[in-house]
Formats: structure tokens, sequence, C-alpha cells
């Protein structure tokens, strides 16, 4: 049971790397990561299995939230949460990059991410960046070497996703999601992927109604990987 950041970055650290036996971390307050720097994030161990969720008793799911140092989100550490392990199960759960850094980076080299009912990931943004770089994936980001699987269920959210700075950036890949492996999978059996809007109208690349790019610059989806949708709603990304 994990109530501040010390508690459940041990609980992270000790997690398990029996399939068979998977840690469950119980989160029961609303936790902001107030050690994360401009360039660190909090890590989940290579070839762990971990379940976080809520406490099962609690009504409404707790936030683990980014705190107010800004990321320039262009590389897999400008996060919130950073995955390295085999599998992670989101459940009831928030994961808010308050409006300034990416919220979950999956780097492990395969895996699974299960984004159960509940989850919610929220406000990822960025709020120092220069024109020199892209912003890769502002809500879920897989680096271009994994060949995750991510599953999307019912009840779960990406929404509010969005370059919020005023200083301009060169683009962004996929406001709510990038998926940059090409053996990578993400497969939306239900959930919804809404809200997901720019702020600022002098940013230098062009929005889209289109919400999803294979290839484009912008868009609230940019995959290089296989996107599989076969429930759930993509509506009012702008």
């Amino acid at each position: 049971y994990c109530d501040t950041e010390e508690k459940l970055l041990t609980a992270f650290q000790n997690a398990s790397t029996d399939q068979e036996k998977p840690t469950y971390i119980w989160v029961t307050d609303n936790i902001t990561m107030e050690s994360l720097t401009a360039t660190t994030c909090a890590e989940v161990p290579a070839g762990t299995y971990v379940f976080l969720q809520s406490a099962p008793d609690e009504e409404a799911p707790y936030w683990i939230k980014g705190n107010n140092t800004g990321s320039t989100v262009t590389d897999e550490n400008n996060a919130v949460l950073k995955m390295l392990g085999n599998e992670m199960t989101l459940s009831k759960i928030i994961i808010d990059g308050n409006g300034n850094r990416r919220c979950i980076t999956w780097a492990a080299s395969k895996g699974t991410l299960n984004i159960k009912s509940g989850t919610i990931i929220q406000n990822g943004g960025c709020a120092v960046n220069s024109n020199t770089k892209a912003l890769l994936g502002l809500g879920l980001y897989t680096t271009a070497t994994s060949s995750v699987t991510i599953n999307m269920f019912e009840g779960a959210q990406i929404t509010n996703c969005n370059f919020s700075s005023k200083t301009k950036a060169k683009f962004v890949r996929g406001k709510a999601l990038f998926i940059d492996g090409a053996s990578a999978a993400f497969n939306m059996y239900g959930g919804k992927i809404f809200g997901n809007n720019d702020i600022y109208e002098s940013a230098s690349y062009s929005t889209s109604s289109s919400a999803l790019k294979l290839k484009g610059a912008d868009g609230t989806i940019y995959c290089y990987g296989m996107f599989n949708m076969e429930g759930g709603e993509i509506c009012d990304n702008y």
C-alpha cells in the first residue's frame, strides 16, 4: 500500500520478476512525484510484473502526478513513469503529466501494457520546448526499439494531452499516443481517446482534424507499428 512518493518508488524497485507472482501496488492517496527533474522519471525496473491501481475499497481513482518542473518531452526520460518491466497493468488509477511532461514512456524492448477500466492518462504536455526538436507522445510514448503490445480496455481514457507552451515546437508526433517501434502494437478494445487539443494557435506545426496519422507530423495518434481498433472511441481531438 502506497500513499507517498517514497513508498511508491520503493515498491517499484522491489517489484517481482516472477510472472506467476506479480507485485500488486495499491495506491491509497494522491501522490505527486516531487523528486522528478527535467530529465528524470520514476522507473519501473526491467523484468518486472506489476499491477498498479487504487486500493480496491476506494471509490474514486487516485492520481500519480508529475511535479511543477517542466520537461522537454523529446526523449524517453521526459515522463512521469518509465516502464522497463515485462508487464504492467494499470487499473483505476490516474497518471497525470501536470501539463509539463509526458505521462508514460514504455522503454522495455518487449512486454505488455494493459490499460484497464478506471485508468486515466491525462494532462501530458510540454512547457519548455524550442523549435529544434519534435515532441514525442505527450500521453504515451513507446521507444523505437520496443515491440511492446499495449491493450486498452473499456472504461480507460487518454485525454487532455496538449502542447501547452507558447514557445513554438518543431512538430508533435502523437499528442495522445506515439508508437515508435515498427514491431509494437496498440490494441484498442474499448475506452476513449478524446480532448487532446492544442492550446496555443501559434504553434509552428499545423493542427489536424484527423484523429489518426500513421506517418504525419502531427495528429492525436502517431503510429509506426500496428494499430488495431476493435472497440472504443476516438473523438474531439483537434
